[in-house]
């Protein structure tokens, strides 16, 4: 019988004893195998899993979930029955892009369930309570390839293969969908506005940007302060909207060091 969390959560490294883990949502059109790149950078005793959205790779045949709230049920249930068999001494979210808001929404459900993250870092995204008006998933398929190609998550030989695009893109389009028309869970349940708002979690945040992102600023990310009542910080990073895959050694040392900043010791392989 296959295990929810066996579907979900794919263990990218997996040490026995792990003093740090990092469950690691990917952006619009990503998979779990995005933060491969990151495994030879990563210190020996911080585990790194990869949620894996239905609708690419091995669940290509998956429908993607219609809005961030179902999405986000799914996976933190799959977290939840991680955590309950196998607890861990720290771990965080960690959500890229459209991964943020997903990681934002699971956080919110997972504390409800006494399993609050002891932290929650959110990169490349503007707060939940901002509202950016964008109806990409809406456009052509040579304006939405046009987009991928602008902000570079996609490798161009991707992009160029007529048949791996027709096979993708439904994908992506639906991942588009989510991010754009994505309202924070209290604003769907109908919650009234003075109350909704600025959805608030108990959780610290950590928001990571790039200093050249065209979609997340600084600024962008200093307003996930308003959502937490733990501690908050930003860093910025040297990078634009990808900056963890440019420089996937300083990604994953400013990501460790919000937790463990004594298991940034780096392994020898480069």
């Amino acid at each position: 019988m296959t295990r929810p969390h066996d579907t979900w959560l794919r263990p990218l490294t997996s040490p026995r004893t792990p003093d740090l883990t990092v469950i690691c949502l990917p952006h619009a059109g990503g998979a779990s195998s995005y933060f491969r790149r990151w495994i030879p950078v990563t210190p020996e005793r911080v585990e790194l899993l990869g949620v894996q959205y239905p609708g690419r790779e091995d669940r290509i045949s998956e429908p993607v979930p219609g809005t961030v709230a179902a999405l986000a049920g799914e996976v933190a249930a799959a977290v939840a029955s991680e955590l309950r068999e196998r607890p861990r001494p720290q771990w965080a979210l960690f959500g890229h892009s459209l991964g943020a808001a997903i990681a934002f929404e699971v956080t919110r459900l997972l504390e409800n369930q006494d399993l609050q993250p002891d932290r929650l870092i959110v990169s490349a995204r503007h707060a939940p309570h901002i509202r950016r008006a964008s109806t990409l998933h809406l456009a052509s398929d040579d304006q939405l390839v046009a987009d991928l190609r602008r902000l570079g998550g996609t490798a161009s030989p991707v992009l160029d293969d007529p048949e791996i695009r027709s096979l993708l893109l439904p994908t992506i389009r639906a991942d588009y969908q989510l991010a754009e028309t994505y309202q924070p869970s209290a604003l769907e349940q109908g919650t009234a506005p003075s109350e909704a708002c600025i959805p608030m979690i108990e959780t610290p945040v950590t928001a990571i940007v790039g200093d050249r992102d065209s979609e997340a600023s600084p600024a962008d990310g200093r307003q996930w302060a308003a959502v937490t009542r733990g501690l908050f910080e930003i860093r910025v990073l040297r990078g634009g909207h990808f900056y963890l895959a440019e420089d996937p050694r300083t990604a994953v040392s400013e990501i460790t060091s919000t937790l463990a900043p004594e298991l940034t010791n780096w392994p020898s392989t480069p």
